[in-house]
């Protein structure tokens, strides 16, 4: 009896290994670069681009409608997505005990969130007007109209506080921990490029991908075809089986650098290369983005 359930499991195995493989050769004639019976095992770090995935699903699935009003203001009801649930999935970073993730909601023809980092005890900004002048954007305009011939020089003070606009932006993301190893850097890579994308104005939820393995690929060209923008090329279809897209993560002394294969349909395929300050606060030392299959659907918003 023994005997029929090991020759019983081999076939088992052997259906799956066929079906997985079949899946991943649908979009791939041979001479594109699909070996028949190669089978390639899911990358461990899609379960966690899944949850964060799950978590935008869920999100849409509830999208509020307070917040589809125009000029709307946040609630802080249950209704709403918490952003701290991305530490739930991502357990290797963090926030410092007296910080807390939130969001300002502006909804215009594009409408999303505005990602921010506030002390717990701070009140939040119920609408993006509050975060906009939390920015200097209300500043800038008002010095804008003060001098329109710039007189007192304010085209360059307005380029000054613009720049300064821009740090505070995107200056939440070095409130960020992680516990100094592998996965807690690549997480943070993973939240760098996911995190705020929920509550998207025309389709809810964003097509930007972050790609782990060589399953993925397939997964994106087949539902590419599936779709009415223009289907992948066979030139891009073998460059897009050259890809590599194992996520890199190189740890020294000081710095550490983190790189991962991401899709869009307006882009394609990329290699983005994050380089932090590997001591906390994580600051983004360099960025580098490597075109590896140039795609765009041709949709224009």
């Amino acid at each position: 009896m023994k005997t029929y359930y090991v020759i019983f499991g081999c076939i088992a195995v052997g259906v799956l290994i066929f079906g997985v493989t079949s899946v991943y050769c649908a979009s791939m004639e041979e001479d594109e670069g699909c070996l028949e019976g190669t089978f390639y095992l899911p990358n461990p770090y899609r379960q966690r681009i899944e949850a964060i995935e799950k978590l935008h699903q869920d999100a849409c699935e509830h999208f509020p409608d307070h917040l589809r009003q125009k000029n709307p203001a946040r609630h802080f009801s249950e209704d709403e997505f918490d952003v701290n649930e991305y530490f739930s999935v991502l357990k290797h970073i963090s926030l410092p005990d007296d910080l807390v993730l939130d969001y300002a909601y502006m909804n215009d023809a594009n409408g999303r969130p505005y990602l921010y980092v506030r002390r717990k005890e701070d009140e939040p900004f119920k609408t993006y007007g509050e975060y906009r002048s939390f920015l200097g954007w209300d500043q800038i305009e008002d010095m804008k109209k003060s001098d329109p011939n710039n007189i007192n020089n304010t085209r360059e003070k307005v380029a000054a506080l613009r720049k300064q606009a821009g740090r505070r932006k995107w200056e939440y993301l070095e409130s960020i921990m992680t516990d100094d190893t592998e996965e807690g850097f690549l997480e943070l890579a993973f939240f760098r490029v996911l995190a705020g994308q929920f509550y998207l104005r025309w389709h809810c939820y964003t097509d930007l991908q972050v790609v782990v393995d060589k399953n993925d690929i397939a997964r994106v060209i087949d539902e590419w075809i599936r779709y009415e923008s223009p289907p992948f090329t066979r030139k891009q279809k073998r460059e897009a089986n050259k890809i590599d897209p194992e996520p890199i993560i190189l740890m020294a002394d000081d710095t550490v650098r983190v790189s991962i294969v991401t899709f869009s349909q307006w882009g394609g395929f990329r290699r983005l290369s994050f380089h932090f300050q590997r001591t906390y606060p994580h600051i983004l030392v360099k960025r580098e983005i490597e075109i590896l299959v140039d795609y765009d659907c041709g949709i224009f918003m």
